[in-house]
């Protein structure tokens, strides 16, 4: 139920202005002996507008709109002041404020450069939610300040084909671009949403939650903000936090915007996420103590971002990670099939992943693969014991070229990030008796083969188109057989943890 009252009236500080538009005069008209009125003695006071909120929960916050308030000479107002019954009070067009249940008041005084002033107030009711701990808490980061700006909208679109349901929730954060769209109403800014269900394939119907104005979306600090709004305000039994922007991995970065590495480049700022820098896992440190616990999905919507460095920078914050080794389409993760969650809210992380896994390949797209990074240390032990076994051999570049050279790679020629599981496979072939072989050979071979075991035994599904991606496996590593050394890979938590980079310095070295 919404009860709403709206209505515009002069304060007690209301001034009228002159026909010559000089100084107002103080007060109230007074009476000159003359009844007939001129249009010069019209008070013209400002007009408070409230739009009609939408329904209203207990604890959820509520967005009051007043931004729709005018001065009807076109002057600018100065000032926007919120006040409700229950004594929360905020300044700006708009509010977003969090209420008890029952019937509660706000009160909206806006204020033009000369004092005029002009009331608008609403009633509305507040009602207890439904189930106020769900089963999962989606967090959809979604960054369309850049040139996805169009893509973004289309996505939060086919999110809203599904809606949030008692039992699950999904919330997004959407930053937009002044520059590439003018669709739904040209807004921009960042806005956070509680997803609801909405026919229409080209406008968003759900409420706006949160207008926070302009954001920097390349700022580990505005993801944090998000998740932890999301995780206090939609508590649940599991959370995912999905990515969207561009992506390029670690090492990755499409001409002209070098030294790009990593997620969620903000063309505003020109910042981005980098994992190398640690950035990416500060970010979910932070979402783990809110959690009080592992993050369940953290999933990538963006490019070339399966890459064994993060995975085993994240596997003891994460338990599933989902994300493409190669470059993805523009229209990204097929949302409509996060209907399979409301479907069946009771489905773990890695069902979860396999789903949307699954749905991204039927669009089609080109690769996919969800990783139990529970499973990573094993993975990373075995590749260890290789890296120790290369480093053994008398010509660890021979190696490198062998493992890397013919190997799956995602960037053409000049790609530098290959399928883990292909080297180890071109590895693992080698004929430790074979005449000239290296005397590490043979110990070569046989960790290859128990490092592919372990990453087979981690990996929760992979899905890749075939042609150009046919050998994709599920992860890729880095593995530069020509070119000069990236040392930013030195920068990351992943190069303490194996000697692979140990084994890289000395395969480049001959």
């Amino acid at each position: 139920m919404l009860l709403l009252s709206l209505l515009a009236c002069q304060s007690s500080s209301i001034k009228l202005r002159d026909s010559a538009g000089d100084s107002p005069h103080d007060s109230v008209p007074v009476d000159s002996g003359d009844d007939t009125a001129t249009d010069s003695d019209a008070v013209v006071v400002p007009v408070a507008v409230i739009l009609p909120p939408g329904a209203a929960t207990a604890g959820v916050p509520l967005m009051l709109d007043g931004s729709g308030s005018y001065d009807p000479d076109g002057d600018a107002l100065t000032g926007f002041d919120w006040a409700c019954a229950d004594g929360q009070t905020s300044a700006g067009p708009t509010a977003s404020l969090a209420f008890a249940a029952g019937i509660q008041t706000c009160t909206l005084v806006v204020q033009d450069a000369e004092g005029l002033s002009g009331t608008a107030s609403v009633d509305f009711d507040v009602q207890n939610g439904g189930t106020t701990h769900a089963s999962w808490t989606v967090m959809v980061f979604m960054n369309g300040d850049n040139d996805l700006e169009e893509w973004a909208l289309g996505d939060m679109n086919e999110l809203e084909q599904v809606g949030s349901t008692d039992d699950v929730n999904f919330i997004v954060q959407m930053d937009r671009s002044p520059d590439y769209t003018r669709a739904d109403g040209d807004w921009t800014g960042s806005r956070r949403y509680r997803v609801e269900a909405d026919a229409s394939t080209r406008a968003i119907g759900s409420r706006v939650l949160e207008d926070l104005g302009e954001t920097d979306a390349g700022d580990p600090q505005t993801v944090i903000d998000f998740a932890t709004w999301s995780i206090q305000n939609y508590p649940a039994d599991h959370y995912a936090l999905i990515f969207w922007d561009h992506g390029w991995g670690w090492t990755f970065a499409p001409d002209g915007l070098a030294p790009k590495k990593g997620i969620s480049w903000d063309e505003s700022t020109d910042s981005d996420i980098s994992p190398a820098q640690g950035e990416l896992l500060h970010i979910v440190d932070a979402v783990d103590l809110q959690i009080g616990g592992k993050l369940d999905l953290l999933g990538m919507d963006a490019c070339v971002m399966a890459d064994w460095e993060i995975a085993e920078q994240l596997r003891n914050d994460v338990s599933v990670y989902l994300a493409s080794q190669d470059y993805e389409g523009t229209d990204g993760f097929d949302y409509t099939g996060m209907s399979d969650l409301t479907a069946d809210p009771a489905m773990d992380a890695a069902s979860l992943a396999a789903s949307v896994a699954l749905h991204f390949h039927e669009i089609p797209d080109s690769t996919m693969s969800a990783v139990d990074l529970t499973k990573m240390d094993a993975v990373t032990a075995a590749l260890n014991t290789l890296s120790d076994a290369l480093l053994r051999s008398a010509d660890p570049g021979a190696m490198l070229n062998t493992a890397a050279s013919n190997a799956q790679g995602f960037d053409g020629t000049a790609s530098t990030d290959h399928d883990l599981a292909d080297m180890l496979d071109k590895l693992a072939a080698m004929d430790p008796n074979a005449e000239g072989a290296d005397p590490a050979t043979a110990d070569i071979v046989a960790a290859a083969a128990s490092t592919r075991a372990a990453l087979d035994a981690a990996m929760v599904v992979n899905y890749n188109l075939g042609g150009a991606v046919k050998n994709a496996n599920g992860l890729s590593l880095y593995s530069p057989v020509r070119g000069r050394m990236d040392t930013t890979w030195f920068d990351g938590t992943w190069a303490a943890d194996t000697t692979w980079g140990d084994f890289l310095t000395a395969a480049r070295a001959h």
